[in-house]
């Protein structure tokens, strides 16, 4: 197996297979067919294991889709409700806790991280870390293939981080995150994987996702994740989760993220003062990210219109996620009145631009009722 670097989301992938989509549907069930051939289109085009995907509209309902294979050895076909590592989705949910926390008078996003942490980054505050405007290094980048099995703190990952140089402007950062989750731990008390799971998870009923700690298994049906290195697949499914702690070590499933997503963005998981901060944005970097990209706390945007068969400019918000051997989107409209998920089983082996610029888009114009 070749040794790589964990990548984060912003980092390209190795096909760029470009899909053109048909013309846009108008009736649900012209959307479900055109969602499902391009489903089969992705996997068939870019060659991944598998891709399954939830997608919903208060104008369609919701559906559950899967393509490909989840197991490439026993060739076991992907099952929409697989679970698999989301990578920095996990953010989301992060900010989430935060924002709640805020919103309880416990955290002042604000202030500067050194109320809450003996031995800060210098000049930066709560809020700079969720919106990746700390200018901190990413402990992510210097992961490699060998600390696969290797327990790591959340210290260690944020010391790891801090002794990277310092970026120039803004700088996505999975150090940001951990960092925030030490301060929740310290107003509250309590683990941070308690505090997701008991602030977020059991109180939307979402029964596929949890914290797994340091274990490197995947409890219950999932989906294997693969490395391709070179056009070889290597099965990396079991891989310690500690390496990513609030930043990214999430297991979920698609009509799980799909889900929260659109119960955060309907204003049921965090109150609407602390929801308007989350979507705040400002302009992220166009090539860390992808061109038109802005991040918020918590969460991206980008900005839907005709190109993609819109009738009106739309804005979305959402996450992408990696994790060695999978990639996650999480996309939904500002309304929350469409959303898709998708999960695939490869990484690197999927451009994210593909999901990001191409598939999702389509997708949530045809669902938002009023295609092109």
């Amino acid at each position: 197996m070749p040794t790589l670097a964990i990548l984060p989301i912003a980092l390209a992938a190795t096909l760029t297979t470009t899909l053109t989509p048909a013309a846009p549907a108008t009736s649900c069930a012209a959307v479900r067919a055109e969602v499902r051939a391009t489903l089969d289109r992705v996997v068939r085009e870019t060659k991944i294991p598998g891709l399954a995907a939830t997608v919903s509209s208060t104008r369609c309902g919701t559906w559950n889709l899967a393509a490909g294979l989840a197991d490439r050895e026993r060739a076991r076909p992907m099952r929409p409700g697989d679970r698999f590592r989301v990578g920095s989705v996990t953010k989301t949910f992060t900010a989430a806790v935060i924002l709640q926390l805020a919103a309880e008078g416990r955290i002042d996003l604000d202030a500067p991280v050194s109320r809450y942490l003996p031995e800060p980054p210098p000049d930066v505050t709560v809020r700079q870390l969720l919106s990746h405007e700390a200018r901190l290094g990413d402990f992510a980048e210097q992961l490699t293939e060998e600390q696969r099995f290797t327990k790591l703190s959340p210290a260690e990952l944020v010391a790891a981080g801090l002794k990277l140089p310092r970026p120039q402007g803004w700088a996505y950062s999975s150090t940001g995150y951990v960092i925030a989750a030490q301060i929740a731990e310290k107003v509250t008390g309590r683990p941070f994987g308690d505090l997701v799971t008991d602030r977020i998870i059991r109180p939307l009923k979402l029964r596929d996702t949890y914290w797994p700690g340091a274990r490197t298994t995947i409890r219950g049906p999932h989906a294997n994740g693969y490395l391709n290195d070179g056009g070889t697949w290597y099965d990396v499914t079991r891989w310690t989760p500690t390496t990513a702690h609030a930043a990214g070590a999430l297991i979920s499933t698609a009509p799980d993220l799909n889900r929260f997503y659109r119960e955060l963005l309907a204003g049921k998981v965090v109150p609407a003062a602390q929801l308007a901060r989350m979507k705040t944005l400002v302009p992220a970097d166009p090539a860390r990210m992808w061109p038109g990209a802005r991040a918020g706390l918590g969460l991206f945007a980008d900005t839907l219109g005709t190109a993609q068969g819109c009738a009106r400019e739309r804005t979305w918000y959402g996450h992408g996620g990696s994790f060695p051997g999978y990639r996650t989107l999480a996309a939904a409209l500002d309304d929350g009145g469409a959303s898709v998920t998708f999960g695939v089983n490869a990484h690197p082996g999927l451009d994210k631009l593909v999901l990001i610029k191409q598939v999702a888009p389509r997708v949530l114009c045809a669902l938002s009722g009023s295609p092109r």
